[in-house]
Order: structure tokens, then sequence, then C-alpha cells
């Protein structure tokens, strides 16, 4: 024993306190570890118990001092006191010595210091208290000393490295890792495993991972996982993890593992790396471990204490300890889900409550076969009401082999505006093993409100699964017939940040690629007196600014009209675009926004709405309505839970969220789609408004097994509703229309409206643009209650979506819609490079004059007035010309062109009656085969059974009775009707007709009438007209109809019109005056014509469809199958008839595919007749009042009217003629006399033929007395009301698809 005085530091007093180590250690050893512990003892002077220190960590090994201070152990006397050193890991080959030392814990000054001794295996040292007893006077002033251990250890062999270095990690296991509950927790067992790698170069420069040999601890399975170059973008690091095996296919046992990675010197275990990690081992999460291991240039770099690199001749040792553990509390299992919570939980929101509930059922066989929800009891977490629902044999009989489980709120359903956010998770365990149960959790956290009340999973776990033993512990889910289901609810505070993250996420949901927003912002309105702007009109928002524009929000309190009245409405103005006077139509913002009306205090209790389609913002459009916002009753009602409502103290806060897109895709979209709907053969075609809209499907596959889908959108303050059937009518086919749902609507003030739009339809892949297919409408279509739905009935076969060369569906998306362009009123086809002439001559034959109508190339109407004055005293003709420019535009122009004197003797007489000859002479019919004796309205027989192709064909059955309406309507094909069914008329081929009582049975007879299969294959799709409805077909072009051509006008007589239908002889024209018959005609209308143009081309769409897609091959008419009736289960879709029968170009492609094309019951055009022509009526058209075209031309016999070109006029003085009202006549009551005003008597001509094509513009003609006409009309014409005050419609067809 010593006894030191004055040892000034630290440091001096453990240098001596190494230098008192004397004792010698035999056998050899290579390496020397030596460090200090200190220990304090408080109250040592009163204390009589014995003194334990804590465990403590010293040169790689567990330790532990104890005092006894009324007994030495080692003297078996009182008057001694021991102090021992025990080492805890009981290693009896471990050499070591130490030194222990009593202090006065303030100061280094004094201290009594002894080595110790090995005595029952643990190193003792005694002090004796009577010698001491002065000396621990002077040390215990305070009454607190201080002990000091100094250990030195001895290493003699490479075992004993090994077992220093597992000893380090074994200890390291048994240290608690924060917020490890390990009382939750029963351990199974413990171990490692080394993995040598002999070769690092073979595996540093993989980019995949590497796995060791499997290895077994606790009975688990497992192997080392190891990414050389990093994992998840940790490219400057090695990824270790730890992966087990037999959770693979095991749903149901967990466990609990505390574990430490490392990576070793392959010759020393000295030098290595460590990483420790705890984890919850099942099905979900098989693999776990630490992705920034180690930085890779560490592994090559002397070790900062030992100076040797852990990687030496390119060799290494990886391995694992590991603790595992069982669930033995209900803790255990929470606390799984609470980890796997927070763990994916990025947003880190403020958990203002967490909490779990369990429900025990006793007896699960009383309640398995039941196919309605069993409700758990109700409980209460976060001052809300809840139950667990559960389906024990699936919520649909699809999921009838499942369990289906959800959390329903029982609050939010009378909550109409409170918003709940949580995380959550749903399990069933086995009711006495808490390490065997299934659990799901929420994917993100999710919103409880009154339209989402509940969540949770359909398919929780198959019901067999339930009794499924596990293959470890032998224990199923069910066991005993009872079963544990229990749920953990984690709540968030719902702030500003998760209000708008919400209604952003209303934005980003909707089919916008995020990557395009160049920016976005919220901008909130708060109103402080409610009461002062309630009872007013509208009010307006001051001014803000999002995205370098200006915009304010309009609100209407008593909503924007009457259609809104009970309503708050809003309306979102751009006024930059508003303000700017040099703003271009074409010049569009691409935005998407939402509104939202909020309590002021809490954010949680809100209303949103938001305008799904995207806005597009233009000098023609740059406002939005959302006229049904929230009812007005709704602001200041409040709810029972919380007592809080919208408007609260007169106080509410308005906000609305924008986004701002990129124009670069959506301008090119767009104007692809302009092409598309070409009107620049329309006149009259002024624009409302046109856009698109759309919607993104994000599981395809799964949803299109199962649903039909709808979007809406408004244009044109229109409610338009585009809807995709993937298997409404075929296997295969994917069916597309578009249907105008304001005629769906109970009140609307559009309901009798009629509207005239263009449109595509087109499914488009969901982030490019450019793979798209489309198909447009053509022609432009007429929408009003009775035609509400148009659409294609196979728009794209289902296996081509998922063609390369299409790129159409993508991850399993897709996006469809349809861009619609609104006209104001009904448009007209323009007429090109056509003229119209209207001549008149005197009594006397001294004067008279004409009109010609011209429109040129680009539409627009010239009009050239002439007149002309013979003066026979001097020979001549006096001339005068006058000429309107582009009368239909805005900037009409008039001159005076020409004022000249012809002399007689220039004229020739006959030139112009030569000319008019020959073209009746090449208008004639030609005879098509069947001779003069088969006139149009013949009954004929059916040779055989036929079946069209194509719903425009008529069917028919062997020997029944047909009549044809038009034999020359195609050349292989007739128009006509059957005699059941009059309502129906279709395409008949001429080689499976006969006339009645006369069989063909020669192939020569109809060789002439078959059609070529080839041709039909190789021709281009055209639409087939017809009034009784405007259902979209695929036409061949074969079968097309022919330019207008002269058609007799029906002439009809009393008798005519009480007999059935039956063939009516034809007469020649004649110009023998017609008598009257013994009933007097319908009075013709005075009303101006405006006749329906006709389309006399074959449509032919050129969709948009950029390189790389390729469009598919067209459907050939063999291949196409006539439509079979659909039940009235299905919902069928009415088709509006066409409004216009436009004259698109002529088709360049062979390739166009599942084109528009108009009715399925085709009927040739109405043409203008050669007057005394009879005409055959189906029996409606008997029973209605026809009314025909004609002219009405002066009483005077001595005037004559000439639709040839005018003769050259006499040099005379001219005086234009007042325009007079026209008397009007019957057909009976005219026969025309035609004269040409020469001076030789002109022979007569037939009348030109009227191209209703090409209406004559109402202009007052230079003819005294001119009358109006009007065109013949089908008396069964649907869904033009134009047409209406002419013939009696009867009930519209029956929606169906083509």
């Amino acid at each position: 024993m010593e006894f030191k005085h004055i040892k000034p530091s630290k440091t001096q007093f453990i240098n001596e306190l190494k230098d008192l180590i004397k004792t010698e250690v035999n056998g050899e050893y290579d390496s020397i570890k030596e460090d200090y512990f200190e220990w304090d003892i408080n109250n040592w002077r009163t204390s009589k118990e014995s003194k334990i220190s804590p465990e403590f960590w010293l040169c790689g090994y567990k330790w532990e001092l104890k005092i006894n201070k009324n007994y030495s152990k080692l003297h078996n006397s009182l008057n001694y006191f021991d102090v021992t050193l025990k080492n805890k890991d009981n290693n009896d080959k471990l050499k070591y010595n130490c030194v222990v030392a009593i202090r006065d814990n303030n100061s280094y000054l004094n201290y009594i210091a002894k080595e110790m001794i090995i005595k029952y295996k643990d190193k003792y040292c005694s002090f004796d208290k009577d010698n001491y007893k002065n000396a621990f006077k002077s040390l215990l002033k305070n009454d607190v000393i201080s002990v000091t251990v100094y250990i030195r250890t001895y290493i003699n062999s490479a075992k004993e490295k090994k077992d220093i270095f597992l000893n380090t990690l074994n200890h390291m296991l048994d240290e608690n890792i924060s917020n490890e509950n390990i009382s939750n927790y029963e351990l199974i067992g413990k171990d490692y495993y080394e993995w040598k790698i002999e070769n690092w170069n073979n595996v540093k420069f993989n980019e995949e991972a590497e796995y060791s040999p499997k290895f077994n601890i606790c009975g688990y399975n497992w192997k080392l996982k190891l990414h050389p170059n990093g994992n998840d973008n940790s490219n400057d690091y090695v990824s270790f993890y730890l992966k087990n095996l037999d959770f693979l296919n095991n749903n149901t046992n967990h466990i609990f593992v505390k574990c430490i990675l490392f990576i070793s010197n392959y010759e020393n275990y000295k030098f290595y790396h460590e990483k420790k990690f705890t984890a919850n081992f099942h099905q979900d999460n098989n693999t776990d471990g630490i992705k920034d291991f180690i930085e890779r240039e560490n592994l090559y770099n002397d070790n900062n204490t030992f100076k040797q690199p852990i990687i030496e001749n390119n060799k290494v040792i990886i391995g694992a300890y590991l603790s595992v553990y069982k669930y033995n509390k209900v803790g255990s299992i929470i606390k799984e889900l609470k980890d796997s919570i927070i763990k994916k939980n990025t947003t880190n929101n403020d958990c203002i409550e967490e909490n779990y509930y369990e429900w025990s059922i006793d007896n699960w066989k009383l309640i398995k076969s039941s196919k309605k929800v069993i409700y758990s009891p109700e409980f209460e977490i976060g001052g809300y009401k809840w139950k667990i629902h559960l389906y024990p044999n699936g919520n649909y009989p699809e999921n009838r082999d499942y369990i289906s489980l959800y959390l329903h709120n029982e609050n939010v359903a009378n909550n109409s505006f409170a918003h709940i956010l949580l995380d959550y998770s749903l399990y069933m365990r086995n009711y006495k093993d808490y390490s065997c149960f299934n659990s799901i959790q929420s994917e993100n956290s999710c919103n409880y409100n009154d339209e989402e009340q509940e969540h949770g999973k359909e398919r929780f776990i198959k019901l067999t699964d339930l009794y499924i033993k596990n293959k470890i512990t032998n224990i199923p889910i069910i066991e005993d017939n009872k079963i544990v289901i229990g749920t953990y609810i984690r709540i968030y505070r719902y702030d500003k940040e998760n209000l708008i993250k919400d209604i952003k996420s209303l934005l980003y949901n909707n089919n916008r690629n995020v990557n395009d927003i160049i920016d976005e912002n919220h901008c909130e309105w708060k109103i402080d007196n409610w009461d002062n702007i309630k009872n007013k009109n509208m009010v307006k928002s001051p001014a803000f600014f999002i995205g370098n524009n200006k915009w304010d929000i309009t609100i209407y309190p008593n909503g924007y009209d009457k259609e809104a009245k009970d309503y708050v409405s809003f309306n979102l103005t751009n006024l930059t675009i508003k303000e700017n006077d040099n703003a271009k139509d074409n010049n569009n913002l691409y935005t998407s926004f939402a509104y939202y009306i909020r309590n002021k205090n809490n954010y949680y209790y809100y209303y949103s709405g938001y305008n799904y389609n995207l806005g597009i913002f233009n000098k023609k459009k740059n406002n939005y309505y959302l006229k049904e916002f929230i009812e007005k009753e709704e602001l200041c009602k409040i709810n029972q839970i919380d007592h809080q409502s919208l408007v609260e103290d007169n106080k509410v806060v308005i906000g609305v969220y924008i986004c701002i897109y990129k124009r670069d895709n959506f301008d090119k979209f767009i104007n692809n789609m302009k092409k598309l709907i070409d009107d620049s053969n329309l006149r009259d075609n002024e624009v409302v408004d046109e856009r698109f809209f759309e919607e993104e499907l994000d599981d395809w596959e799964e949803t299109s097994e199962e649903y039909e889908f709808e979007n809406d959108g408004n244009i044109g303050n229109y409610l338009w509703r585009c809807i995709l059937q993937p298997y409404s009518y075929s296997k295969n086919g994917i069916s597309l229309s578009l249907r105008c749902a304001e005629f769906d609507k109970n009140v609307s003030d559009k309901m009798n409206n009629d509207v005239y739009i263009k449109f595509v339809l087109y499914i488009r892949n969901y982030k490019n643009f450019n793979y798209i297919k489309t198909e447009d409408s053509g022609k432009f279509y007429l929408y009003n209650k009775s035609n509400k739905e148009l659409g294609i009935k196979e728009f794209i076969n289902r296996s081509d979506l998922y063609l390369k060369n299409n790129h159409l569906l993508e991850d399993n998306k897709l996006v469809y819609g349809a861009y619609i362009r609104v006209y104001k009123n009904k448009p007209k086809e323009k007429i090109i490079n056509k003229d119209f002439k209207l001549q008149f001559q005197s009594d006397d034959k001294t004067n008279g004059g004409g009109i010609v109508y011209h429109y040129d190339e680009n539409g627009d109407l010239d009009v050239k007035l002439y007149g002309y004055k013979v003066d026979p005293l001097k020979n001549n003709i006096e001339v005068v010309d006058y000429k309107v420019n582009k009368l239909n535009t805005d900037n009409p122009h008039t001159e005076i062109a020409n004022q000249t004197k012809i002399n007689i003797n220039d004229i020739e007489d006959d030139d112009v009656s030569s000319s008019s000859n020959d073209d009746y002479e090449s208008e004639s019919e030609s005879d098509d085969g069947y001779g003069s004796e088969i006139k149009n309205g013949d009954t004929v027989i059916a040779l055989s059974d036929y079946k069209g192709k194509f719903s425009y064909e008529l069917d028919f059955n062997k020997n029944e009775q047909l009549v044809i309406t038009d034999w020359k309507f195609k050349p292989d094909y007739a128009m006509g009707y059957k005699l059941s069914n009059t309502k129906r008329a279709g395409l008949i081929p001429k080689n499976k007709i006969s006339k009645k009582g006369e069989y063909t049975n020669t192939q020569s007879n109809n060789q002439s009438l078959a059609i070529s299969t080839s041709s039909v294959q190789s021709t281009t799709s055209q639409p087939i007209s017809s009034p009784q409805s405007s259902i979209p077909l695929p036409i061949p072009s074969s079968f097309a109809p022919p330019p207008p051509s002269p058609q007799p006008i029906p002439q009809t007589n009393l008798q005519s019109l009480q007999q059935s239908i039956q063939p009516y002889s034809s007469q020649p024209y004649s110009s023998q005056t017609y008598s009257p018959q013994p009933y007097s005609p319908q009075p013709y209308s005075s009303q101006p014509y405006s006749p329906q143009p006709y389309s006399s081309q074959p449509y032919s769409p050129q969709p948009y469809s950029p390189q790389p897609y390729i469009q598919p091959t067209p459907l050939q008419p063999s291949s196409i199958q006539p439509v079979p009736p659909q039940p009235s289960t299905i919902r069928s879709l009415s088709l509006p008839p066409s409004s216009v029968q436009s004259t698109p170009p002529q088709s360049t492609s062979s390739q166009s595919y599942n084109t528009l094309y108009p009715a399925l019951s085709p009927q040739s055009s109405p043409q203008s007749q050669p007057y005394q022509q009879s005409y055959s009526l189906t029996p409606q058209q008997q029973s209605t009042p026809q009314t025909y075209r004609q002219y009405s031309l002066p009483t005077s016999p001595t005037y004559s009217q000439q639709l040839s070109p005018p003769p050259q006029p006499y040099h005379s003085s001219f005086s234009m003629p007042s325009p007079q009202p026209s008397p009007q006549l019957s057909p009976q009551q005219y026969q025309p006399s035609y004269s040409m005003p020469s001076l030789q008597p002109s022979p007569q001509l037939p009348p030109q033929p009227y191209n209703p094509t090409y209406p004559v513009p109402p202009l007052q003609p230079l003819s005294p007395q001119v009358s109006s006409s009007q065109p013949y009309s089908y008396p069964y014409a649907q869904g033009d009301s134009s047409n209406q005050n002419q013939a009696t419609s009867p009930s519209a067809p029956p929606p169906q698809y083509y």
C-alpha cells in the first residue's frame, strides 16, 4: 500500500495507476488492450449496503465492480472491505491485470490505490479499515467517493482475437436500441454468420446484388445481400442487407430481429466496420438492412485506429450477428404497424392521437357463412366513433373467396364538411399467439369525409388462408374456432399544409403531367361580413397574381342564373387576358384550378370543387363558371359533432388553387384537333366555344373488366359526357360515344334547344400526346332532347391497345376524351365555283334582263345584274351590267361594270338553244339492265335469304315482298323497303330480287348486279345519308351514293293517297297542260327555302396520327358483322340525324378506320323532279302532305323564264323592274313555257334540275313576280327542326349503335 500526495492532473493519475501493475503474465501474447472506468458513490459514510456499479464495456469485454463495505470475503474479517471486479463474459481464457483506486470525486490530489489479484475466478483487493481510518476521513469531506479501475488485457492467439470481436458484437446486441421495448418480445436465440470472400475483384464491379450462401439461425433460413456499388442511388456506398427466405410464401408469421452487419479484415478481426439495426420480418418485409453501410473508398484506406485497411490481398470477411425474437404481447404488433406507417410517411404530419382496438370473436363458425356485413362494437379513438366492418364472404360476389375488411367512421356521414386525416392498419391474428397474424395498412395518409366514410381492402385474406398452419410455428390464424380482429389508428393535425395538399391532389390526380406545370399557387379571400354580401347579385374579390397573370374571383351568393338560384356560384376570370386588347384568340393559357370555402379557424372544415377538365383561357373565353358550387343553406348549417359551420361568426374564407401548364404539347394537340375538325367548307359557322375534356384510367386491366367509364365537360355552356364501354357490344371491341348530358337534366333552360357541333373522339397515351387514336365526326351534327348521343360501336379493337407500335396503353394507363366545336347557329355548306342564273323578258320582247349568282373558290358570292332594251328603229340593244362583289362577306362592294350597245345583226339565234339541247341529251337516263318495264315503286320478290353485312343494308327472307323506291341508287344496289316494315328502308342487292311473279335462274341475268369482293376491299369508306337516322356506319365507297341527279317529282291524287303501296307508271315529260285532280292540293309555303346540303363525296377522316403511331389495318367489309338487336337492359345510344350533309374532300388514304358515318337506313337525297312524272310512295308518304319544288312564274303568257346563259342584248336604254309579290301556284296550275329573248321563237327546253347542295341566296330577282319554292321532304325525317313545318315526323327511332 502506498499513500500518495499532490497529483495535479488526471493524466498523471492514470499513468501512476498503470505503473502499479507489477504482476507478470505467463505465456505469449501479441497485443495489449488497456483502459479505465470511473464510478461515483454517494452517501458513502451512511451507507451500509454493498455497492454494485453499472455494467461497463472495457477492452472488448463487459465488466462489473462490487464493494462490500461491511465484510471482507477475501480476509473473512469485518476489519476489511473488499473491491471485486467481475468479467461478465465468463471468459476463462482471458488474461488481464488491473488496479483499483479510491479518491475524492472532486480532485485527483489524494487517492488510495491497490493492484487486484485473482480469487474465485474474479479479481479482488481488500482495504484495512483500521489502517486507513484516518486516510478515509480526509477523503470523505463531501461523503462522495470515486472508484477508478484500470484494466490491461493480453491477447496471445488468433482465436482470442475472434472471441473478443464476437464478444464485442454480442454485447452490442444486448444493448437496448432507443424506443425498443424489449419486454414485448421473447428471445428465441442468437448467433452469427460470416461470409469469406476470397476474390473481391469478382464482385466489386457488379451493379446487381451479390448473395451469400444460405445459412440457418434460430430455425430460420437467411442470406446476406451485398450491393458493392450501392443500391437506390447510393453509388458511393456499399449497401448491405439481411434477407429471410422463409417469409416469401408465409403470410402469417412475424418475428423481431436485432442485427449487426459487419465487414472485417480477412486476417485480423481488429480491423472491422459494423452497423446495427432492428426490423420486423414478415411476408411484406423479408429484407432489411442499411443502404449507406460504408463508403467504398474506406474499404481500401488504413483504419484510423489500427492503420490497416479492411480489404487486403483482395480478401475480406462480411457477416451478421443477430438475435431473433417472437411476439408475446399485443404491443409488439402495434409497434410493427406503427413503424411501417412512420417509415412510409414522408410528410412529418403532427400526430395528435394514436391508439388501437381489438375485437375478439369467440365463435367464428357462427358468422363464417354470412353473406352480409358483420359490425364490431363501436369504439372511440381521437374523439371520433369507429366500427370495423367485416364481410366473411366478401363484399361482392366476385370476392366470395375472400374476407373483406374495412374501418368505418360513424361521424362524417352527418358532418358534410369535416375531414379526418389519419393512417390506419387492420389485422386478424391468432387469439393466443401474437406472432401469427395478417395485416394491411393505408398506402397513404387517408382522408375521411362524407364521401369517404370507410377505408379498407375488399380482398383482405383468402378464406382458406385462415386455416393454413404456419410452416415454422405450425399455428393457423383461426384456432379453437376463435380469432381476434384489430386496428391501429394514427390521427394527424389537419393544418393549412394538409388542406392545400388535398386541394392539389384533386388537380394532380387528373390526367395532367405534373412535370408540365410551370407555375402553381393558391390565394385566399377572407370575408369578414357575410351578411353584407349574401343578398347581392355578385361580389368580386380583390385582384391577385398567380403565374404572372392577374386574376379575380366573382361570387354569386344567389346563383349565376335561375337554374342555380339555390346555389352559390363561382367564376374565375383572367384579367391579364381580358384587359389586353391585343390578345389573340389562339393565344391560350392552359390551367387547372379548384375552389374551396372553409371555416375561418379550422382548416379541416371545408368544402371544395374543381374544374375537372383543362381550363383554356384566351381572348374569346377568359373566365370559367362553376354554377352549382354549394347550396346556400349549407353555409351556416352547424354539425352536431364539433358544432362547426362554414360561415361562423359571420366570417368565411374562400380560396382557389391554380396550376399553369406548358403550352407546347397542348398547342400541338389542339392544332391537330382543329385540322380534323375542318369546317372551311361551311359558311355561317360562327364558333361559340371549342375545347376538349378527357379522363385518365389508371388501372385498365382490372377496371375495364367490370365498369364502363364516363367523364363530363362543359363546352359552349352545355354539359357533355364522353362514354367508353370496354365490352358493351362485342368481345374485343371498345365503343366510344359523345352524349349531351344537358338534355338529361330534370331542369334546364336549354331543354328545347338545338345545338350544332363537330367533334373528335380519341384514345391516347396518358403521358404523350403523339400516341393517339382519333375518329372525327366529319360533318356537323344536331343534338337536342330527341337526339342526345352519337358514337362509334367499335372504336378500336381491344387487342390493338397492346400493339407496341400504338403505345396507347402504357403502365396499364390510358386517356380517353373528346374535342368539341360548338356553333352559334346551324352552319351551311359553302357553295364553291357555281353559277345560278335567272332571266326575264317583257311581253313585247323589247326589254329584259337577268341575275347571275357566282360563288367563287372561297365561297364568296358575287352577283351580276344585267338588263337590256331593244330599239328596233336603231337596230341595236342597249345593255347595262351591275356587279355586287362578295355580297355574303362583311365588306361587299358594288360597281357598274359595263354599259354598251350591241348590233342586232351580230347575234346568232341558235347558239344557246343548241347547247341546251346537248345538255338535255347528256342528262337522259340510261338503261340499268332491267329494261324499261321495271320502274320505281315496283314490288319485287326476294330470291333468297339475305343478311346485310352493314346495318344500312336491308335484311330479308326468301319470298319476302319488297318495294323498290330507287333502282339507280347504286350500280349493284337498289333502295327500298319491306312491305312488312315501311319505316325501315335500306340497300337491296339487285341480284337477290326479281319482279313479282318472275324468277331469274340464270347467272348471266344477275351477273351485272354482283358485287366484286376485291373492289369492296380496296375502297375507302364513304357516308350514306338518311333523313331517318344519322347513326355512323362504316360504308365501303362502292356503296356510297352518287352525286345528285334529276329525280321525278312525285305527283299524287286522291285515289293514290287511299291505296296501298303499288307501282306507278312513268309518264314522259309533256308540254300539255295537266288536268286538275278532284282534290285541293296543299298550298305552297311562302317561307324562304333553306335546303339541306347533300353530301355526294365519300367521307374520309384524317386522324392525327404522328410517328411512331401506325394506323391499324382498315376493316374490310368481309370482316364487318351486322349489328344484332340489343336487349333493352343494355344502354343504347340515340344518335342525332345529320343537320346538314357536308361535302368533305375526297379521301386520299385507303386506311380509314371505323370512321363516323350517318344513317342506319339510308335513303336517296331529295331531288327536284321533272313535272308530270309519276312517283311511287310508301304508305306513310301517302298519308302525309307532300311539298314540291317548283318555280312560280308570272301569270302573263308572254313572260318566259330561261335558265340557260343569256343572249347578247340589244342596245337600248335600260331600267330595272321592281320586284313584286309572287302568287302561290299549285303544280296543276302551271305549265311552263320557255322562250329565248331572240327575235325568233325558241324551242322548248326542260327545266334545269334543282341542285339542293347549292341554294339560291335570298336576293330579290329582277322579275316583277317570282314565287318562293320549297323542296320535297321525306315525311319521316328525324331530328332536323328546320323540316318540322313541312312534314309530320313520327317518334324518333330506337337508340342504337351501328
